[in-house]
């Protein structure tokens, strides 16, 4: 947790702060004191001492209690509880609305993300994350069940990609677009188109864990067991390489998932 919540902090609220090989340890300290209990590996005295170096700029310019524990609500799967905490917040950033608009989502209540990420688009009008989860959060609007597979609102779909060219013309590099993009092909059953933009996303976060189990269930999906067993197998290895309690659930389901794929079994 202690990990995750720095990363909300690192890249959304220290933004002149741009990781390279010498400060990409460089995290906001997001609890005063480092975790410690649990059997869990204390800080190196480096990274220590480079937190404690931008303490006085994150306590004076920075720290905000009540962001701190929207986040670790939103880590915590208690989106019920964030979504009070996020709306109270005065100086709203991109990744603030995000994040809300996530809660809502989770709580099943999508006319409130939309009206909330529609809401942050006029404040940030050319955020990628923004566009982002508007769009999926549009995609999924209108969706349902029907005759074995899920059906989507034309309309729908031609908004979400609009808003996608959107943030693709602010970012070309940005992964998650790739991977929304890839989203859309799917509910277009575009296959191929994408295969190419979960390739695409893979290129240009090859470290991240939940994209390749994405790629893997896409392979997966489509019984190419081969390429579902590789991403698979990628994703166990890095979800162990940071493990914490917290991964354990989806260690064990990729695990799940691996052992299927190497059967050949389809996914139900």
């Amino acid at each position: 947790e202690f990990n995750d919540l720095a990363t909300h902090f690192y890249y959304f609220h220290l933004s002149t702060f741009q990781p390279s090989d010498q400060n990409l340890s460089m995290v906001i300290e997001a609890f005063h004191t480092f975790p410690t209990s649990q059997g869990r590996k204390e800080p190196s005295k480096r990274i220590a001492m480079q937190l404690s170096d931008i303490k006085e700029i994150i306590d004076t310019h920075y720290y905000d209690k009540t962001r701190l524990q929207a986040f670790q609500y939103i880590n915590q799967r208690n989106y019920r509880q964030a979504i009070p905490l996020f709306k109270t917040l005065r100086d709203k950033v991109p990744h603030d609305y995000a994040q809300l608009g996530n809660a809502y989502l989770f709580e099943g209540k999508q006319e409130e993300a939309l009206k909330e990420l529609r809401q942050a688009l006029k404040r940030f009008p050319t955020d990628p994350s923004l566009l982002n989860n508007l769009a999926i959060a549009t995609l999924f609007k209108e969706t349902y069940f029907s005759t074995g597979a899920f059906e989507h609102d034309p309309q729908k779909i031609d908004e979400a990609a609009h808003l996608l060219a959107r943030a693709l013309e602010q970012d070309k590099n940005n992964w998650l677009t790739h991977f929304n993009l890839a989203a859309l092909a799917m509910a277009q059953r575009q296959y191929d188109k994408a295969e190419k933009n979960y390739l695409t996303a893979l290129k240009l976060s090859n470290e991240n864990r939940e994209l390749h189990a994405q790629v893997g269930t896409f392979y997966h999906r489509r019984q190419d067991y081969p390429n579902a067993q590789k991403h698979y197998q990628q994703a166990l290895t890095l979800y162990k390489t940071g493990r914490s309690p917290a991964s354990e659930p989806r260690i064990e389901d990729l695990t799940h998932r691996l052992q299927q794929a190497q059967k050949r079994q389809p996914l139900p």
